[in-house]
């Protein structure tokens, strides 16, 4: 289901951020990938405890008064917006994404929402967080990071990366072993920073939706 809250939000965004021209094709775009889809994805891992060779200072950016708040359900939400925090407005399916189980990890500056990612434990936490089949053996201590998104006048300011870092963090701590991720192919700064953190491609996907109907293909690299 849309959260056409956070649609007409996001919409305002990219008109203000660039414009109407790219609202109208970005509105296009969305319109056909609801009756089909054709997308590549490069699949990420990591050993969690790779990313410790590095400590937070390392990717903390310099921002005045950044937090990151870990919100597992939507009571938690409910707190958080009551002290004047928000994110659900925002993004879209988040209600939805933390009653599957998912956990978001959301970059505050602030009471602002600058960046947000996502932690999935479950394979129904995963199902909220990824319409391709991309999964992880949840049974076998990994786990699968994705859903990030940053709010346009954040962007370039390295929130990714030191939110991806807590994650990992957060994972770990949990006996979690390995980290899983899908990446667009040609998202260029998700890779950079899957990289910084010790991410390695482990195979290609190609995923195709028609309406209802699914099919896929991973080859390994």
């Amino acid at each position: 289901m849309l959260n056409w809250t956070a649609l007409i939000a996001r919409s305002r965004a990219i008109l203000a951020d660039k414009g109407p021209g790219q609202l109208v094709r970005d509105g296009i775009t969305f319109a056909m990938t609801c009756l089909i889809r054709v997308q590549r994805y490069d699949l990420y891992q990591v050993p969690t405890d790779r990313a410790f060779r590095f400590t937070e200072a390392d990717f903390r950016p310099h921002i005045e008064d950044l937090t990151i708040k870990i919100i597992s359900t939507n009571g938690e939400a409910d707190r958080l917006e009551a002290e004047g925090f928000d994110f659900r407005s925002l993004i879209a399916n988040a209600r939805e994404r933390l009653d599957s189980g998912a956990i978001a990890f959301c970059t505050f500056v602030r009471s602002e929402l600058a960046h947000i990612g996502w932690v999935a434990l479950t394979d129904e936490a995963g199902r909220s967080l990824w319409d391709s089949p991309f999964r992880a053996d949840f049974d076998n201590a990994e786990s699968v990071t994705g859903g990030t998104f940053t709010c346009p006048g954040y962007r370039g300011a390295g929130l990714m990366a030191h939110n991806l870092f807590k994650r990992l963090e957060y994972v770990r701590q949990r006996g979690i072993l390995k980290d899983r991720a899908a990446v667009v192919e040609g998202n260029v700064p998700s890779k950079v920073v899957a990289a910084k953190l010790g991410y390695t491609v482990y195979a290609r996907m190609r995923y195709i939706r028609v309406l209802r109907w699914k099919f896929w293909k991973e080859k390994k690299v």
